[in-house]
C-alpha cells in the first residue's frame, strides 16, 4: 500500500512538471538600444537645450571715444582764429594729413558660463542697419578710420557662445563736424573729402561724393581697399602732365575704374588763367558734369596745386566761405608735398575771378567758367551731385 502511494505522488509531480514547462511559457523581453561607455541617452529637445546653453547671460556697456577724426596739430590751424596763418607743424615735410580713429570700446558681464574670445562691433549710419560696417576684435575694442564728419552712427556688439548669440543695446555716437574730412590711405598723402564744408547759405557738401588727393605711385593694397571699397571711387582724374604720369590710358587702381587724363603744366605762374591749361579745365568740368561718373577722385603729383585749383573752382562754385577754401588749400602743409605753401595761389584765384560779374563768390566763378567753355548743365549737375 505504501509502495502505491509514493508512485502516485511521483506520477503527480511529474504532472505539475510538464505542465510549467508546457502551459506557462512566458513572453521574451523587447530588445533593448546598447550605449556605448561615456555616452548618455537624452530626449532631442533635452540635447537642444544643452547646445544653446540656456543658462549663460550677458550684459554689454559701450563706449565711443576720440570723435573728432583730427589730430591736435591740425586743429591747431583749423580752430585759429587767423586761417591764413599755417603752424610750424605745417612744413610740407612730414606726413601728418592722416587722421586719427574713433575708438569704440565695450566691456561685458557674463553669468553662467563664457562667451568666445572673439567679439563683433556693427556699425551703421542708420538705424535699420541696412548697409552695416562689422569688424572681429578680440580686445573690446575696434579703431574706425575714415568715418564722415558730423554724422551720427548706430552700433552694437554681437559675441557669441557655442550657436548662441549674444547682441548689446544699440549705442549711438556723432563724429566732430569740422572740415575737412582728411583720409587715411595707405601709400597715399593729402587725400580728403570736398564734403564736408559748409555753404554761406547753410547746407553742408555732401560727402563720399568728390575726393581729392596726391598720386598713387605708392599706394599699397590696403590703400587701394579703402579707395574702392570703402569710398567706391569709380573715377580717376589725372591732372600732371604726361612726362610726370606713369601712365596715360589706365588707373593705377586697376582697369575697373574710369581713367580720364588731364594735364596740366604746374610752372605757370597762374594756373587758372594758362591757356595751356584751358582744353585740361574743360575735361576735368566735363567729368564733373557727368553724374555717371562718381563718386571721382582728382590729384596731381602732391595733390596740392593743380588739384587745389580744381578745388578752388569746386568748392567757391558750391558757396563755400572764401576763408574755408584758403584753410582747405593750406592743409595741405600737414602732407608730404615738400615745401610750405602759402596763400599765394588762391589769391590769385581770387583776383582772376573778382572782375567776373556776379554779387557772390558762386556766381562769379559759374561766370568764369561760362565764358571758358564750361556748360550751365556741368555746372548744374556739380551742384547737385555736392549740395
Amino acid at each position: 500500500m505504501k509502495k502505491q502511494t509514493g508512485l502516485l505522488s511521483l506520477l503527480l509531480a511529474l504532472l505539475l512538471l510538464a505542465s510549467s514547462l508546457f502551459g506557462c511559457q512566458s513572453k521574451a523581453p523587447e530588445p533593448v538600444d546598447q550605449t556605448t561607455d561615456g555616452e548618455q541617452q537624452t530626449e532631442p529637445d533635452q540635447q537642444t537645450e544643452q547646445t544653446e546653453e540656456p543658462g549663460i547671460s550677458v550684459v554689454y556697456e559701450l563706449k565711443a571715444r576720440n570723435l573728432d577724426p583730427h589730430t591736435e596739430v591740425q586743429n591747431n590751424y583749423l580752430k585759429a582764429r587767423k586761417y591764413t596763418a599755417v603752424t610750424e607743424e605745417m612744413d610740407g615735410k612730414g606726413d601728418e594729413s592722416k587722421p586719427q580713429p574713433i575708438l569704440l570700446k565695450w566691456s561685458r558681464k557674463v553669468t553662467g558660463g563664457q562667451i568666445n574670445r572673439t567679439e563683433t562691433a556693427v556699425i551703421s549710419k542708420d538705424e535699420a542697419f541696412s548697409d552695416p560696417i562689422r569688424i572681429e576684435s578680440q580686445n573690446s575694442y575696434v579703431e574706425l578710420y575714415n568715418v564722415e564728419i558730423g554724422q551720427t552712427f548706430y552700433w552694437y556688439v554681437e559675441g557669441k557662445a557655442g550657436k548662441q548669440i549674444f547682441k548689446s543695446d544699440v549705442a549711438t555716437f556723432t563724429t566732430v563736424s569740422t572740415a575737412p574730412r582728411n583720409l587715411g590711405v595707405d601709400g597715399v598723402t593729402n587725400c580728403r573729402d570736398l564734403g564736408g564744408w559748409k555753404a554761406r547759405d547753410g547746407v553742408v557738401l555732401k560727402q563720399g561724393v568728390l575726393f581729392r588727393s596726391a598720386n598713387f605711385n605708392k599706394v599699397t593694397a590696403d590703400g587701394k581697399k579703402v579707395l574702392l571699397d570703402d569710398l567706391g571711387i569709380k573715377t580717376e582724374i589725372e591732372l600732371r602732365m604726361e612726362s610726370q604720369a606713369p601712365s596715360t590710358t589706365e588707373s593705377m587702381l586697376g582697369s575697373k575704374v574710369n581713367f580720364v587724363f588731364a594735364p596740366m603744366d604746374d610752372t605757370a605762374s597762374n594756373l587758372l588763367t594758362a591757356s595751356v591749361n584751358a582744353d585740361s579745365l574743360l575735361k576735368v568740368f566735363e567729368v564733373l558734369g557727368d553724374e555717371e561718373n562718381y563718386p571721382i577722385i582728382f590729384h596731381c603729383n602732391i595733390g596740392t596745386d593743380r588739384t587745389g585749383l580744381i578745388a578752388f573752382l569746386v568748392l567757391g562754385l558750391c558757396g563755400v566761405k572764401e576763408q574755408d577754401i584758403y584753410r582747405d588749400y593750406l592743409f595741405s602743409n600737414f602732407a608730404s608735398i615738400g615745401s610750405q605753401r602759402g596763400t599765394g595761389a588762391i589769391d590769385k584765384y581770387l583776383n582772376t575771378i573778382e572782375g567776373t560779374a556776379g554779387s557772390t563768390l558762386a556766381d562769379k566763378i559759374e561766370n568764369y567758367l561760362l565764358s571758358r567753355g564750361v556748360t550751365a548743365e556741368q555746372i548744374a549737375t556739380i551742384r547737385k551731385m555736392m549740395r
